[in-house]
């Protein structure tokens, strides 16, 4: 699986996720990012949960983890890095093999912004026809067409304001976009 063979290449060597207990109901996690710290004040279950979700790039299926959706960007012609994006029901993530670095942000917490999305059109087609022989502009024809047409863009994920991670060009965007709406109301009105 290619998600394994990035995982394995991209070590870490320290939590991305920090609990520390204020009290018995609630709980603070420091999320570690490139930009710096972001403490979050979560109930104490969800905060736990958060942080073993987070401690590893591991998809955690055991605690009810699934697979969104992936993507992959390879660079260089002779010696090839690879960057990939997951998206989980619980979190956005991106193992960037060149810069060996893992960024993770929690799904519940996060904006998701499109832009940059244009359209590309894909035709295909056939056309038959014949002439009669003799005749200057006698004939005959059958044209027969489709054309498809999509649409690709960035999608932003923010944190406290911040891009955290940009996919490239996603196919259909929109859709990926209000498809996380819906888990973030589904799973996460309630916590």
């Amino acid at each position: 699986m290619a998600e394994d063979n990035a995982i394995t290449k991209c070590g870490i060597e320290k939590p991305i996720a920090i609990i520390e207990e204020d009290g018995d109901p609630i709980t603070t996690v420091t999320l570690k990012l490139p930009s710096g710290e972001i403490k979050i004040k979560e109930s104490d279950s969800y905060a736990r949960k958060l942080a073993n979700i987070l401690n590893s790039p591991k998809i955690k299926e055991e605690i009810g983890e699934q697979m969104i959706a992936s993507y992959e960007q390879t660079t260089g012609i002779i010696f090839k890095k690879t960057t990939s994006w997951y998206v989980t029901n619980h979190r956005v993530f991106c193992l960037n093999e060149e810069e060996n670095i893992l960024i993770q942000i929690p799904l519940k917490y996060v904006d998701v912004v499109v832009r940059n999305v244009h359209s590309f059109s894909k035709r295909t087609g056939a056309i038959v026809g014949g002439i009669m022989p003799g005749f200057m502009h006698a004939g005959m024809g059958f044209t027969q067409g489709q054309s498809i047409i999509r649409r690709i863009g960035d999608v932003n994920f923010l944190l406290q304001g911040q891009i955290i991670i940009i996919i490239p060009n996603v196919l259909d965007p929109a859709g990926l976009k209000q498809l996380l709406y819906q888990i973030k109301k589904q799973l996460h009105n309630g916590d």
